[in-house]
Parts: structure tokens; C-alpha cells; sequence
């Protein structure tokens, strides 16, 4: 498996999510499950699509909110994987990952402290406004 060969298939699960409309945590996450499968076994070209396919199909029911079927992901590869293939393609995977299938990725982090950082600044203007408010009552 050659680098050009992985860019290649993040660029078709890229497509996809974009397509789909999926989130972009999705797509990191499928990234992240066909890289920790490559770090660990060898694949053989016909079989890639299978795994970046699958590895989409198990970060979309993780991440997204609508409920995920096998035979969506079979069509999006024009049936050449069919839902059994993907299905039995995710049970190897899990037990490969041995099960740790929500790591923190740089995207969570980075969506995490502006979230934060969002309620800080809610809470600051919130009290200003507040001691303002009360300021002018006592004037009154």
C-alpha cells in the first residue's frame, strides 16, 4: 500500500462525506480507523475500498445523528462491497482496535476548548450585564 493509494481513498471518503452531508468529526474519525487498521496489518489494493468504506460506515454511526444502514455504504460503492462484506469488514476492525473506537482527535480537542471558550464569554457578558443592570436599579 502505497501513500498515494491512502490519499487517494481519504479523497473518495472526503467526497462522500461531503456529499452526504456528514459531519466533519465523521471523517476524521474514518480517517483515524483505516490509519490505526494500516498501522497494524497489511491490505491488499482490491480489499481498500472495503476499508475505508467500512471504516466511514462505523465513524457515521458513531457520529452522526440519523441511524446508519450497511446497504446505504454498499451503494455508495456502486455494490462492489455489499453490506455483508462491510459488516463482517467492521467486526474485524473492532477486534483489531480491540474495541477503542472513540479516541480523541485533534478536531475534538480544538471543537472542545471553543466550546469553552464560548461559555467563558457567555458567562462574562452575562455577569457585566448583570452588575450593570444592578447598578442602575440602585440609581433609580
Amino acid at each position: 500500500m502505497t501513500p498515494l493509494n491512502r490519499a487517494e481513498l481519504l479523497d473518495y471518503l472526503q467526497e462522500i462525506c461531503g456529499g452526504d452531508c456528514f459531519r466533519r468529526q465523521t471523517y476524521y474519525l474514518a480517517q483515524y480507523y483505516v490509519d490505526q487498521v494500516l498501522s497494524q496489518q497489511d491490505h491488499r489494493i482490491n480489499k481498500f475500498q472495503l476499508l475505508g468504506i467500512t471504516a466511514l460506515f462505523m465513524a457515521a454511526k458513531i457520529e452522526e445523528l440519523d441511524p446508519q444502514v450497511a446497504s446505504k455504504f454498499a451503494k455508495y460503492t456502486s455494490e462492489f462491497c455489499s453490506a455483508k462484506e462491510i459488516c463482517t469488514k467492521e467486526r474485524e476492525i473492532v477486534q483489531l482496535l480491540n474495541w477503542r473506537l472513540n479516541p480523541d482527535t485533534l478536531y475534538f480537542w480544538m471543537e472542545y476548548y471553543v466550546r469553552m471558550w464560548d461559555q467563558f464569554v457567555l458567562l462574562q457578558g452575562s455577569d457585566s450585564s448583570f452588575s450593570s443592570f444592578s447598578i442602575k436599579k440602585k440609581n433609580i
